[in-house]
């Protein structure tokens, strides 16, 4: 018996600020900071990559390089993204392991 699956798209399921938040914390707690590329590339594709280039004033290639798996962005594009979400990079306490 084969095991069908179908593509799964974070952006088709990204509708609110909140889950924006969301997703990208469960990504941070799962995969931890390697992960923030991917989720933030995910709700770029909620918002539309050509609608995020145009609020963060960046280029929509420039974009999809600083978000992609080599990518390496800046902290001044991740905040250009987070601020263009309607977001903001904020720091905690690490809990005691």
């Amino acid at each position: 018996m084969t095991l069908k699956t179908f593509p799964w798209s974070p952006g088709e399921y990204i509708k609110t600020p909140d889950d924006a938040i969301a997703y990208i914390e469960a990504a941070l707690e799962e995969v931890g900071p390697e992960g923030i590329k991917a989720a933030l590339r995910g709700v770029a594709d909620s918002e539309g990559m050509s609608a995020l280039a145009r609020k963060t004033g960046l280029n929509r290639q420039g974009l999809y390089r600083a978000l992609s798996d080599e990518g390496d962005p800046r902290l001044s594009t991740l905040n250009a993204i987070l601020d263009a979400l309607g977001l903001r990079l904020s720091v905690t306490r690490k809990s005691a392991a």
